[in-house]
């Protein structure tokens, strides 16, 4: 099933981490939803990202990705492709923003190539812009 093969593919990644296994959000139940979103080649997950979401007051959520995404973080049009994934995400649970913690990212913030943190970062960023757009228009209409 979908649950399986999603948790053999986290679970057999050189980039990843357990946080991002779906039974790490059955640990968290009852204070967050999770859902999942990835991305297939020739019916092969190639990428995947296990986002936590925290419903607030007044039906706002944020959405968490603890340790992720599954994939290589300096593969910039992937985790682009993963954030568009979970746009609909955001939709659905009235969220804002997305947060991505990643260890390679971090890391490689401080050490590594600044152009691929800096372009993921501004996809996380105009994300983020668009969600609080579309949240603010929501809360000026009657």
């Amino acid at each position: 099933d979908e649950v399986e093969k999603y948790n053999h593919f986290v679970r057999n990644r050189e980039h990843t981490s357990a946080l991002q296994d779906l039974n790490w959000g059955k640990v968290k139940e009852g204070e967050w939803d999770e859902e999942a979103v990835y991305l297939e080649q020739n019916g092969n997950i190639t990428a995947a990202m296990m986002i936590l979401i925290r419903k607030f007051a007044k039906g706002i959520s944020i959405m968490y990705a603890p340790r992720g995404p599954v994939c290589d973080i300096e593969d910039v049009a992937t985790v682009k492709k993963l954030v568009e994934e979970a746009k609909p995400l955001a939709k659905k649970y009235n969220a804002f923003p997305i947060a991505i913690e990643n260890n390679e990212l971090v890391f490689s913030f401080g050490t590594g190539p600044k152009s691929v943190y800096y372009d993921f970062l501004d996809t996380c960023l105009l994300f983020a812009h668009s969600l609080w757009k579309q949240f603010s228009q929501k809360q000026d209409s009657p």
